[in-house]
C-alpha cells in the first residue's frame, strides 16, 4: 500500500484540531484526495466533545477511514456526500451509537456520480 503524500492541509488539521477546544462543526469535502489522507484528522475528531455537525465526502469513507469515522459520536447532524459501500455497511452500528444525539442524517448523491453509475 502506498503512503499518502504529505499534505499541508492535513498537517494543519492535525495541529489545529486538538487546539480547537470548542469545535462544533467540521466539513471535509475535497474534490480529490488519496485514500487514507484524512484518517488522522478523523481520529482526532473522536476526541472533540463539542463536535455536533459533521459533513464528509468520499475522502473520509474509504476502507481505511470508515472505521475511524464511524467512531465519532455525539453528533447532532451528519451529512455523507456520495456514500459508498464501506460507509453504508457501517451505518447501522454507527447510527445506533448516535441514537441519543443525532437529529439530522443526510445522505447525498451527486448528479455526477449518479450519471456515472446509472446512466451509462
Amino acid at each position: 500500500m502506498r503512503r499518502a503524500p504529505i499534505n499541508p492541509l492535513v498537517n494543519c488539521l492535525i495541529a489545529a484540531i486538538p487546539v480547537w477546544r470548542n469545535l462544533v462543526a467540521m466539513t471535509i469535502d475535497p474534490m480529490q484526495a488519496p485514500e487514507d489522507l484524512f484518517v488522522e484528522p478523523l481520529r482526532l475528531l473522536q476526541d472533540s466533545p463539542d463536535l455536533q455537525i459533521l459533513k464528509v465526502n468520499t475522502a473520509c469513507t474509504d476502507r481505511l477511514s470508515t472505521p475511524v469515522l464511524s467512531k465519532i459520536v455525539g453528533l447532532r447532524s451528519l451529512t455523507v456526500i456520495d456514500p459508498n459501500r464501506a460507509i453504508l455497511d457501517s451505518l447501522p452500528d454507527w447510527l445506533s451509537q448516535l441514537s441519543g444525539t443525532l437529529r439530522e442524517l443526510h445522505l447525498l448523491v451527486s448528479l455526477f456520480l449518479y450519471r456515472r453509475i446509472y446512466l451509462r
